[in-house]
């Protein structure tokens, strides 16, 4: 769903770079006078982008090469995606796990006007993905939370790619196998506290979800695991971004849980691998 990898900058992007921190530099805007912090703080970098489920504006906050990217792109990038939520109902719940700046959680809830649970650990996409919500007037449709899904409820590790918004390829347990293909790779390694999805919703009584949308870079298993006996049998479709490596372990906890495979959607660059897969409940 958020593949990363497709993001590259392009040579006028890194044109760009290079000429605002030259004028950085000329105008003091670095944050480290009065005058740059009160010149940075009146800048509020936005964007609005049709919904394509309805054609109305969704707003967005930028400011980051990244964002831009994510914002302006995604919308186009994966079809099934947007066809799948268009077929949502306003009764239907949308769990939305690995969120990220909340692109797909507010297209649901301004197209369908559902409920939506949000889903996004990582803390910079989790308030820009808070911001875009009330840019948009959706916090009466979306629940946001910054919690980690796991198989349990504990301490656990947890891998970032980079402290950078909009990024992706962060995970639980061990690196995402999406960023251990590249080379040199890097990432940073901190500890977080996980909870599982039937704990969660039983500690907190919420009303089941219905729809499940699950890409979190390499921990779709796991999460699955610790939503076995509360939260999946609520579930009527599944959409997951899979791999090469994790598709069949994923394919059978949802065989296990009563759901068919529907259709395998071809990956949206020659350069990744990942892929997603529908499954409803038989």
């Amino acid at each position: 769903m958020f593949q990363d990898p497709s993001y590259v900058p392009s040579l006028s992007q890194r044109i760009y770079r290079v000429l605002a921190k030259i004028l950085t530099t000329i105008f003091f805007i670095n944050g480290r006078s009065s005058w740059g912090n009160e010149f940075l703080q009146s800048i509020d970098p936005s964007l609005s982008i049709t919904n394509p489920i309805t054609s109305k504006q969704l707003h967005f906050k930028t400011g980051h090469g990244r964002l831009f990217w994510r914002v302006t792109t995604t919308p186009s990038l994966e079809l099934e995606t947007n066809h799948w939520i268009s077929r949502l109902k306003p009764s239907d719940i949308f769990l939305d796990v690995g969120s990220n700046i909340g692109l797909y959680s507010l297209m649901a809830a301004q197209a369908i006007e559902c409920k939506v649970y949000s889903f996004e650990m990582e803390p910079l996409n989790y308030s820009i993905q808070h911001y875009n919500i009330l840019a948009n007037n959706l916090n009466n449709y979306i629940y946001t939370f910054p919690f980690a899904l796991s198989s349990t409820t504990s301490l656990s590790e947890v891998y970032y790619k980079s402290i950078s918004p909009g990024d992706a390829l962060h995970s639980i347990n061990r690196p995402s196998p999406m960023l251990l293909l590249k080379e040199n790779s890097r990432f940073i390694q901190d500890t977080i506290a996980t909870v599982s999805l039937d704990d969660f919703f039983s500690l907190y009584s919420l009303p089941l979800p219905t729809h499940l949308k699950l890409d979190v870079d390499g921990c779709e298993y796991e999460i699955l695991t610790g939503a076995l006996h509360v939260v999946l049998p609520s579930i009527r479709e599944v959409l997951v971004e899979v791999d090469q490596h994790s598709y069949s372990s994923i394919s059978t906890i949802l065989f296990e849980s009563g759901f068919s495979l529907i259709c395998e959607y071809p990956p949206h660059s020659t350069n990744i691998n990942n892929f997603n897969v529908l499954y409803v409940r038989s």
